[in-house]
């Protein structure tokens, strides 16, 4: 059986759920289930998603804990998303919630009544065999015939709600769309707003607006720029070289555990030409479109720009912990279909948005241009201390990360560092802002 099982419960539904993952695995079906398979320091949410993505199928425990868990919910829209087999487990007298019947067919239902013994786990075992070869898993007519009813209501109010949705978003409107996304909330506005603690492709004349969030991502608009921002929640992870990489450099050691105590709002895209022409005037290359990223300004131009939106520079801690997402290699996804450098790029910036995110939804976070981070450059991590150095020295040198789009694909690791001055102002230097939470 290619792939690990998905197993999605209630905390409520642990000890159950344990049962499940035993049974299956001493019929020797490998299954992937938190905590147990999520590695220190690597958030709960990132690593959620990443089993979910390479899994393949997810067994979903429905009870009535189950049915009413948004943790759940988003778990099973995320491998509806993702085109993965769903077999829904229903323990007791329970229907789908009329959110979970959007996603979970009827034909996947397993149905083991009141409790869950060894008799049930045979038969799941021989009804995932024939989901992932394709064969539908049917319950038995009587005990299913009420649920049935149930979903087909529901579906059908589901479908009610879709199409009024696409008649609304699809009416006529007197004003000419903007190029990012309207604004939603105003974020307070603070002359420099404290970062938060950490422990140690198309056309060019209309570029397209990067492609929405995973739903179960956390995203708000912040009036002031006009951004699209991504929740990226507190947890724990390995700073510094990734695992078995021969490029990693001197400064980029010690590999040290950091702590990111509270979550904050990264946003979701580079800024734009578009966008930071509305603050600041800055160079841009003639090929450059207004979708593509703005460069050529210094870190304390990058810091004012930030700050006049209501933000500020995100910290290297955070910055790396953002890029990865709970990645510890040395690339978060294959690299070409992450990031424009030198191998695709053409020799030049291109329009955010049109790679692929990364697992908290975040685009470009490697290539197009470097980023400015808030942090002074020192030649090796001091894990003894996490103070951020504000302001930074005349003479002290400022860190960019991420790499460019003329970099080489060493560079672009997510560990690596660019140490420059902090008045460097060039054509591969960008800007992406971050939001204090929540």
């Amino acid at each position: 059986m290619p792939g690990r099982i998905f197993i999605s419960y209630a905390s409520e539904d642990a000890a159950v759920a344990d049962r499940i993952r035993t049974g299956l695995e001493h019929a020797g079906v490998a299954c992937w289930i938190a905590p147990r398979d999520i590695e220190p320091g690597t958030s709960f949410p990132a690593a959620i998603t990443a089993a979910i993505r390479d899994c393949a199928a997810q067994v979903l425990l429905l009870t009535a804990e189950g049915n009413a868990s948004r943790h759940v919910l988003s778990e099973v829209e995320l491998a509806f998303n993702a085109g993965k087999p769903i077999l829904a487990v229903l323990v007791g007298k329970v229907t789908p919630s009329a959110d979970l019947q959007y996603f979970i067919s009827t034909s996947h239902w397993f149905d083991a009544e009141a409790s869950f013994d060894d008799d049930d786990l045979s038969k799941l075992k021989v009804d995932l065999d024939k989901l992932l070869a394709g064969e539908r898993v049917r319950i038995d007519a009587d005990r299913s015939r009420g649920r049935r009813r149930a979903l087909l209501i529901g579906a059908a109010v589901a479908a009610v709600a879709v199409i009024a949705l696409v008649v609304y978003a699809t009416r006529p409107s007197s004003t000419t769309a903007a190029p990012s996304p309207a604004p939603a909330a105003t974020a307070p506005a603070r002359s420099e707003p404290a970062p938060t603690p950490a422990v140690p492709a198309p056309a060019a004349s209309a570029p397209a607006s990067p492609t929405p969030a995973t739903p179960s991502l956390r995203t708000k608009v912040n009036a002031a720029d006009g951004q699209t921002y991504l929740w990226i929640p507190p947890g724990s992870f390995a700073m510094g070289c990734s695992g078995g990489d021969g490029d990693c450099q001197p400064d980029e050691l010690p590999v040290h555990t950091v702590r990111i105590r509270r979550g904050y709002w990264l946003a979701r895209t580079e800024v734009t030409n578009a966008q930071y022409a509305k603050r600041a005037k800055t160079e841009r290359a003639s090929s450059a479109t207004d979708a593509d990223p703005a460069v050529g300004m210094d870190r304390s131009e990058a810091k004012k720009y930030c700050a006049a939106i209501g933000g500020r520079l995100p910290t290297e801690a955070e910055w790396e912990y953002a890029a990865r997402a709970g990645s510890r290699e040395r690339y978060y996804d294959t690299l070409s279909d992450v990031a424009w450098f030198e191998n695709n790029s053409g020799d030049r910036s291109h329009p955010v948005a049109q790679k692929s995110p990364n697992a908290f939804g975040l685009y470009d976070m490697l290539g197009n241009v470097y980023e400015w981070v808030l942090d002074r450059y020192y030649d090796k991590y001091d894990d003894t201390d996490d103070a951020i150095e504000e302001p930074i020295a005349p003479n002290a040198s400022a860190v960019a990360r991420g790499g460019a789009w003329h970099s080489s694909a060493k560079d672009l690791r997510v560990s690596n560092r660019f140490a420059v001055p902090t008045d460097y102002a060039d054509a591969n230097v960008g800007v992406r802002c971050a939001l204090n939470g929540p």
